[in-house]
């Protein structure tokens, strides 16, 4: 089997696979025990096809959220705040929130194509650089700005899980004293210092890279398939921390937290089973969402395990965090609620015995005023995060892998279909579902008004 297959069959694999082989496999006692010996180890079917009368819009409003000014002001930065989108979910909370301002009609850019290249992950952006793994063989940094290739660095058989991106940052910024707060990354840059660049590979390997040539600083071998987008901890953050440092997780069962300078692990946590799902951090706390059916809540200075929590089944989602409440949705069909301070679940939906139709595989994007989140059997749902109340749900053509983002009163979400839906926020409706050809898998990133997103077609596209 070539590369291109390769890559090719490791997007298509959430098509043809069921519930009870979705990679979160329970493990054998045999296997735990086996892994408890490791040297320094921490203490369904879809709904029938959408008819043409569904294409447009199937959704139902809650009389809440039907009015723009019901939910105006409800957030803290400005909408030109967003120059960057350095993580995944776009910052380390995965709150998938864009700070920026879209045309109400996105328009193309530019667009990049490389028959060689399989898009299956967010690209991230900093300082006008994008930089996104092909699921096929390379890491390549484009120009955000035409989307001409910077350069290109090769690994043995590509990437499942996006890279991540540190801004050099001026030490003085106030939001480096409340980490916490929305925008975290986006902050202005220090003259002199540069930023950092961590992707992990399928492979097994962590690299850290040059931003500016794409030079590899240093590797750090895993014993499995890295699906976990890196993230980041500063020392300025938490001065008990070592050094500034990455936190990356495993199919090996392993988050490892590595030294940003040289690689050097400085501690890595043991999960009962495989570690898929970025790794969000609030404060001194790492929450990470496992294949073994728990929320580990973690010490971000040590690594040990400060909590527990069931999430009643698998996930490889990452957990996006609003104050005290934690969302994520399992291969269980349940959206849960976490109150991580008190480790329990505080709601979930549906709340009785019952389940939606299909698995959760898309991380929530989350805000003061509205949840939103995506499922398999081609439905969003807009919900209220302190109660989980329902307060729309919106059918589209297809079923959605990829995770929603947030941006103004609008939603972006692209489809199975290779179409990018784009929802009203307040009330569900789909204003467009424009066609970019190959499947969408993974989401979109929005940052300094512009829409990036990439397909199975070897297509990256810019639009603004």
């Amino acid at each position: 089997m070539n590369r291109r297959q390769w890559g090719k069959n490791l997007f298509h694999l959430t098509s043809v696979i069921a519930l009870s082989s979705f990679g979160c496999h329970p493990k054998s006692s045999e296997q735990i025990d086996a892994m408890k010996t490791r040297s320094d180890a921490n203490v369904h079917p879809e709904n029938a096809a959408l008819g043409e009368a569904n294409a447009e819009n199937t959704s139902s409003i809650h009389p809440r959220l039907s009015e723009p000014s019901a939910v105006a002001g409800a957030e803290l930065p400005t909408w030109a705040a967003g120059h960057d989108w350095p993580l995944v979910r776009g910052d380390r909370q995965a709150t998938g929130v864009a700070w920026t301002t879209l045309p109400e009609k996105l328009q193309p850019i530019w667009t990049y194509e490389c028959q060689e290249d399989i898009f299956a992950q967010t690209p991230v952006l900093c300082q006008n650089r994008l930089y996104v793994g092909s699921a096929d063989s390379h890491l390549i940094a484009l120009d955000a700005t035409d989307g001409k290739v910077l350069w290109k660095s090769a690994t043995e058989l590509g990437f499942t899980a996006s890279p991540a991106i540190l801004p050099a940052v001026s030490q003085s910024s106030p939001s480096l004293a409340n980490p916490s707060t929305p925008n975290t990354l986006n902050l202005p840059r220090e003259s002199g210092v540069e930023s950092v660049l961590i992707a992990g590979d399928a492979v097994g390997v962590i690299r850290r890279y040059d931003p500016a040539d794409g030079h590899v600083l240093w590797n750090f071998t895993t014993d499995g398939e890295i699906d976990s987008s890196p993230t980041f901890l500063r020392k300025e953050w938490l001065p008990e921390l070592a050094e500034d440092a990455t936190l990356v997780g495993s199919q090996d069962g392993y988050l490892y937290c590595l030294a940003i300078s040289d690689g050097k692990m400085l501690w890595k946590y043991q999960n009962p089973d495989q570690i898929r799902c970025f790794s969000t951090v609030i404060g001194d706390r790492i929450f990470v969402a496992g294949c073994d059916g728990a929320l580990h809540q973690l010490d971000a200075v040590r690594g040990t395990l400060l909590r527990s929590t069931p999430l009643e089944a698998p996930t490889g989602n990452a957990p996006a965090v609003l104050d005290s409440l934690l969302f994520v949705g399992t291969e269980g069909r349940k959206l849960l609620a976490i109150d991580w301070r008190k480790g329990e679940i505080a709601w979930k939906y549906p709340s009785n015995d019952e389940a939606v139709s299909a698995s959760i595989r898309s991380s929530v994007a989350i805000r003061s005023d509205l949840g939103v989140v995506a499922t398999q059997n081609k439905t969003v749902h807009g919900f209220l995060p302190q109660s989980g109340e329902i307060v729309w749900q919106t059918s589209v053509r297809s079923r959605l892998e990829a995770s929603p983002v947030l941006c103004e009163n609008r939603i972006y979400l692209g489809g199975m279909d290779g179409r990018l839906y784009i929802l009203d926020a307040f009330t569900g409706k789909l204003l467009h579902d424009d066609t970019l050809g190959g499947r969408i898998a993974a989401a979109v990133a929005i940052a300094d008004g512009r829409l990036f997103v990439g397909n199975d077609n070897g297509q990256l596209f810019c639009l603004g």
